[in-house]
């Protein structure tokens, strides 16, 4: 999982990745790109709190099915 804080939860790590990219990137993109410095995980959490409830990013088809199937 990426470093979290209790102010911001992933904020300051989703600017990062933000800040490397043109503004108009698709999120799915930087998401990757997260996954990938993470080791490829087939799954992990994006915390955007105070803006958005928790995010699973889903990396890989079995997850997503095992996420539908259960």
């Amino acid at each position: 999982m990426p470093e979290w804080s209790w102010i911001g939860g992933h904020l300051l790590v989703l600017r990062h990745y933000l800040d490397s990219y043109p503004p108009d990137t698709f999120v799915n993109i930087i998401a990757a790109h997260m996954a990938r410095d993470l080791g490829n995980p087939d799954m992990f959490y994006l915390d955007l709190w105070p803006f958005l409830a928790p995010n699973l990013m889903v990396n890989s088809p079995e997850a997503a099915h095992r996420c539908l199937t259960n």
